[in-house]
């Protein structure tokens, strides 16, 4: 609004797979557009000159290089929640009775679970007699998690499951119900349609239904899971970054 109102050019960037409230209201008066997602819905066309897909910027540690380490032969299959704070209740004693009950079957299952400090004790209560579990609040590695993951189950921010696909990580996305115009739905849906996830709804959950879904990927051939990584990897690669700063440095190019 400042830059505006003193007439500085704006570039914004939109990470999720459809416009959020306010980059919809400045689109109009921006210079450029940049998108993490290439199918940005409800943009007029008198406006889509502006808009360029660059990718989502992730950290250096989530690379394509790191997610050649699935597969390794491991004892467990291995599993990682993560929730955080939005994720609470759903994420946390919910879960951890599914898993209970699915490890009661013989499976063997490896949990990497993020939770927060207040209910670690509850969650660790709804384990019950299960105790190949680890329970964290915040992890900086959580890069090396992801690539002990053979499977995640998380919500569905544009940088979490950008993520997951740029380490070839298949995830079961369940989007936070509340999250504004439902865009953790639409970002998980745009990779659903890639054949890259599961998405489930929280509001249609059906715990049977989920139990089912995990004990198949989990107990059956590995078929599943590969096909995800392998529409993981079709999913255009590109230096971000340098195409990040390539189209502001072409915007004043054409200014100057």
């Amino acid at each position: 609004m400042a830059a505006y109102f003193l007439g500085i050019k704006i570039v914004i960037y939109e990470t999720n797979s459809i416009l959020g409230r306010t980059n919809k209201f400045f689109y109009k008066f921006a210079q450029k557009l940049l998108l993490g997602f290439d199918n940005i819905k409800d943009l007029p066309i008198k406006y889509q000159y502006k808009a360029v897909y660059v990718g989502q910027l992730l950290r250096s540690s989530f690379n394509l290089e790191s997610s050649e380490t699935h597969y390794k032969k491991k004892d467990f299959f291995t599993i990682l929640i993560l929730g955080g704070s939005q994720a609470a209740q759903f994420f946390g004693s919910s879960l951890a009775e599914i898993f209970s009950e699915i490890c009661n079957k013989k499976i063997k299952i490896k949990i990497f679970h993020q939770c927060r400090k207040e209910d670690i004790n509850q969650i660790k209560s709804s384990y019950g007699s299960f105790s190949n579990y680890e329970l964290f609040e915040f992890n900086t590695n959580i890069s090396e998690i992801m690539m002990q993951a053979d499977l995640a189950i998380t919500r569905s921010g544009s940088s979490t499951i950008s993520e997951m696909v740029a380490l070839n990580t298949p995830f079961i996305a369940v989007p936070l119900p509340t999250s504004l115009d439902n865009h953790q739905y639409h970002n998980a849906k745009y990779f659903e349609d890639r054949g890259c996830c599961w998405v489930v709804e929280q509001d249609l959950f059906d715990s049977e239904k989920f139990t089912k879904l995990i004990t198949n990927i989990a107990s059956n051939d590995k078929n599943q899971l590969t096909e995800k990584i392998r529409n993981m990897k079709l999913i255009t690669r590109q230096n971000v970054f340098y195409k990040f700063e390539n189209e502001i440095v072409k915007y004043f190019e054409l200014c100057s």
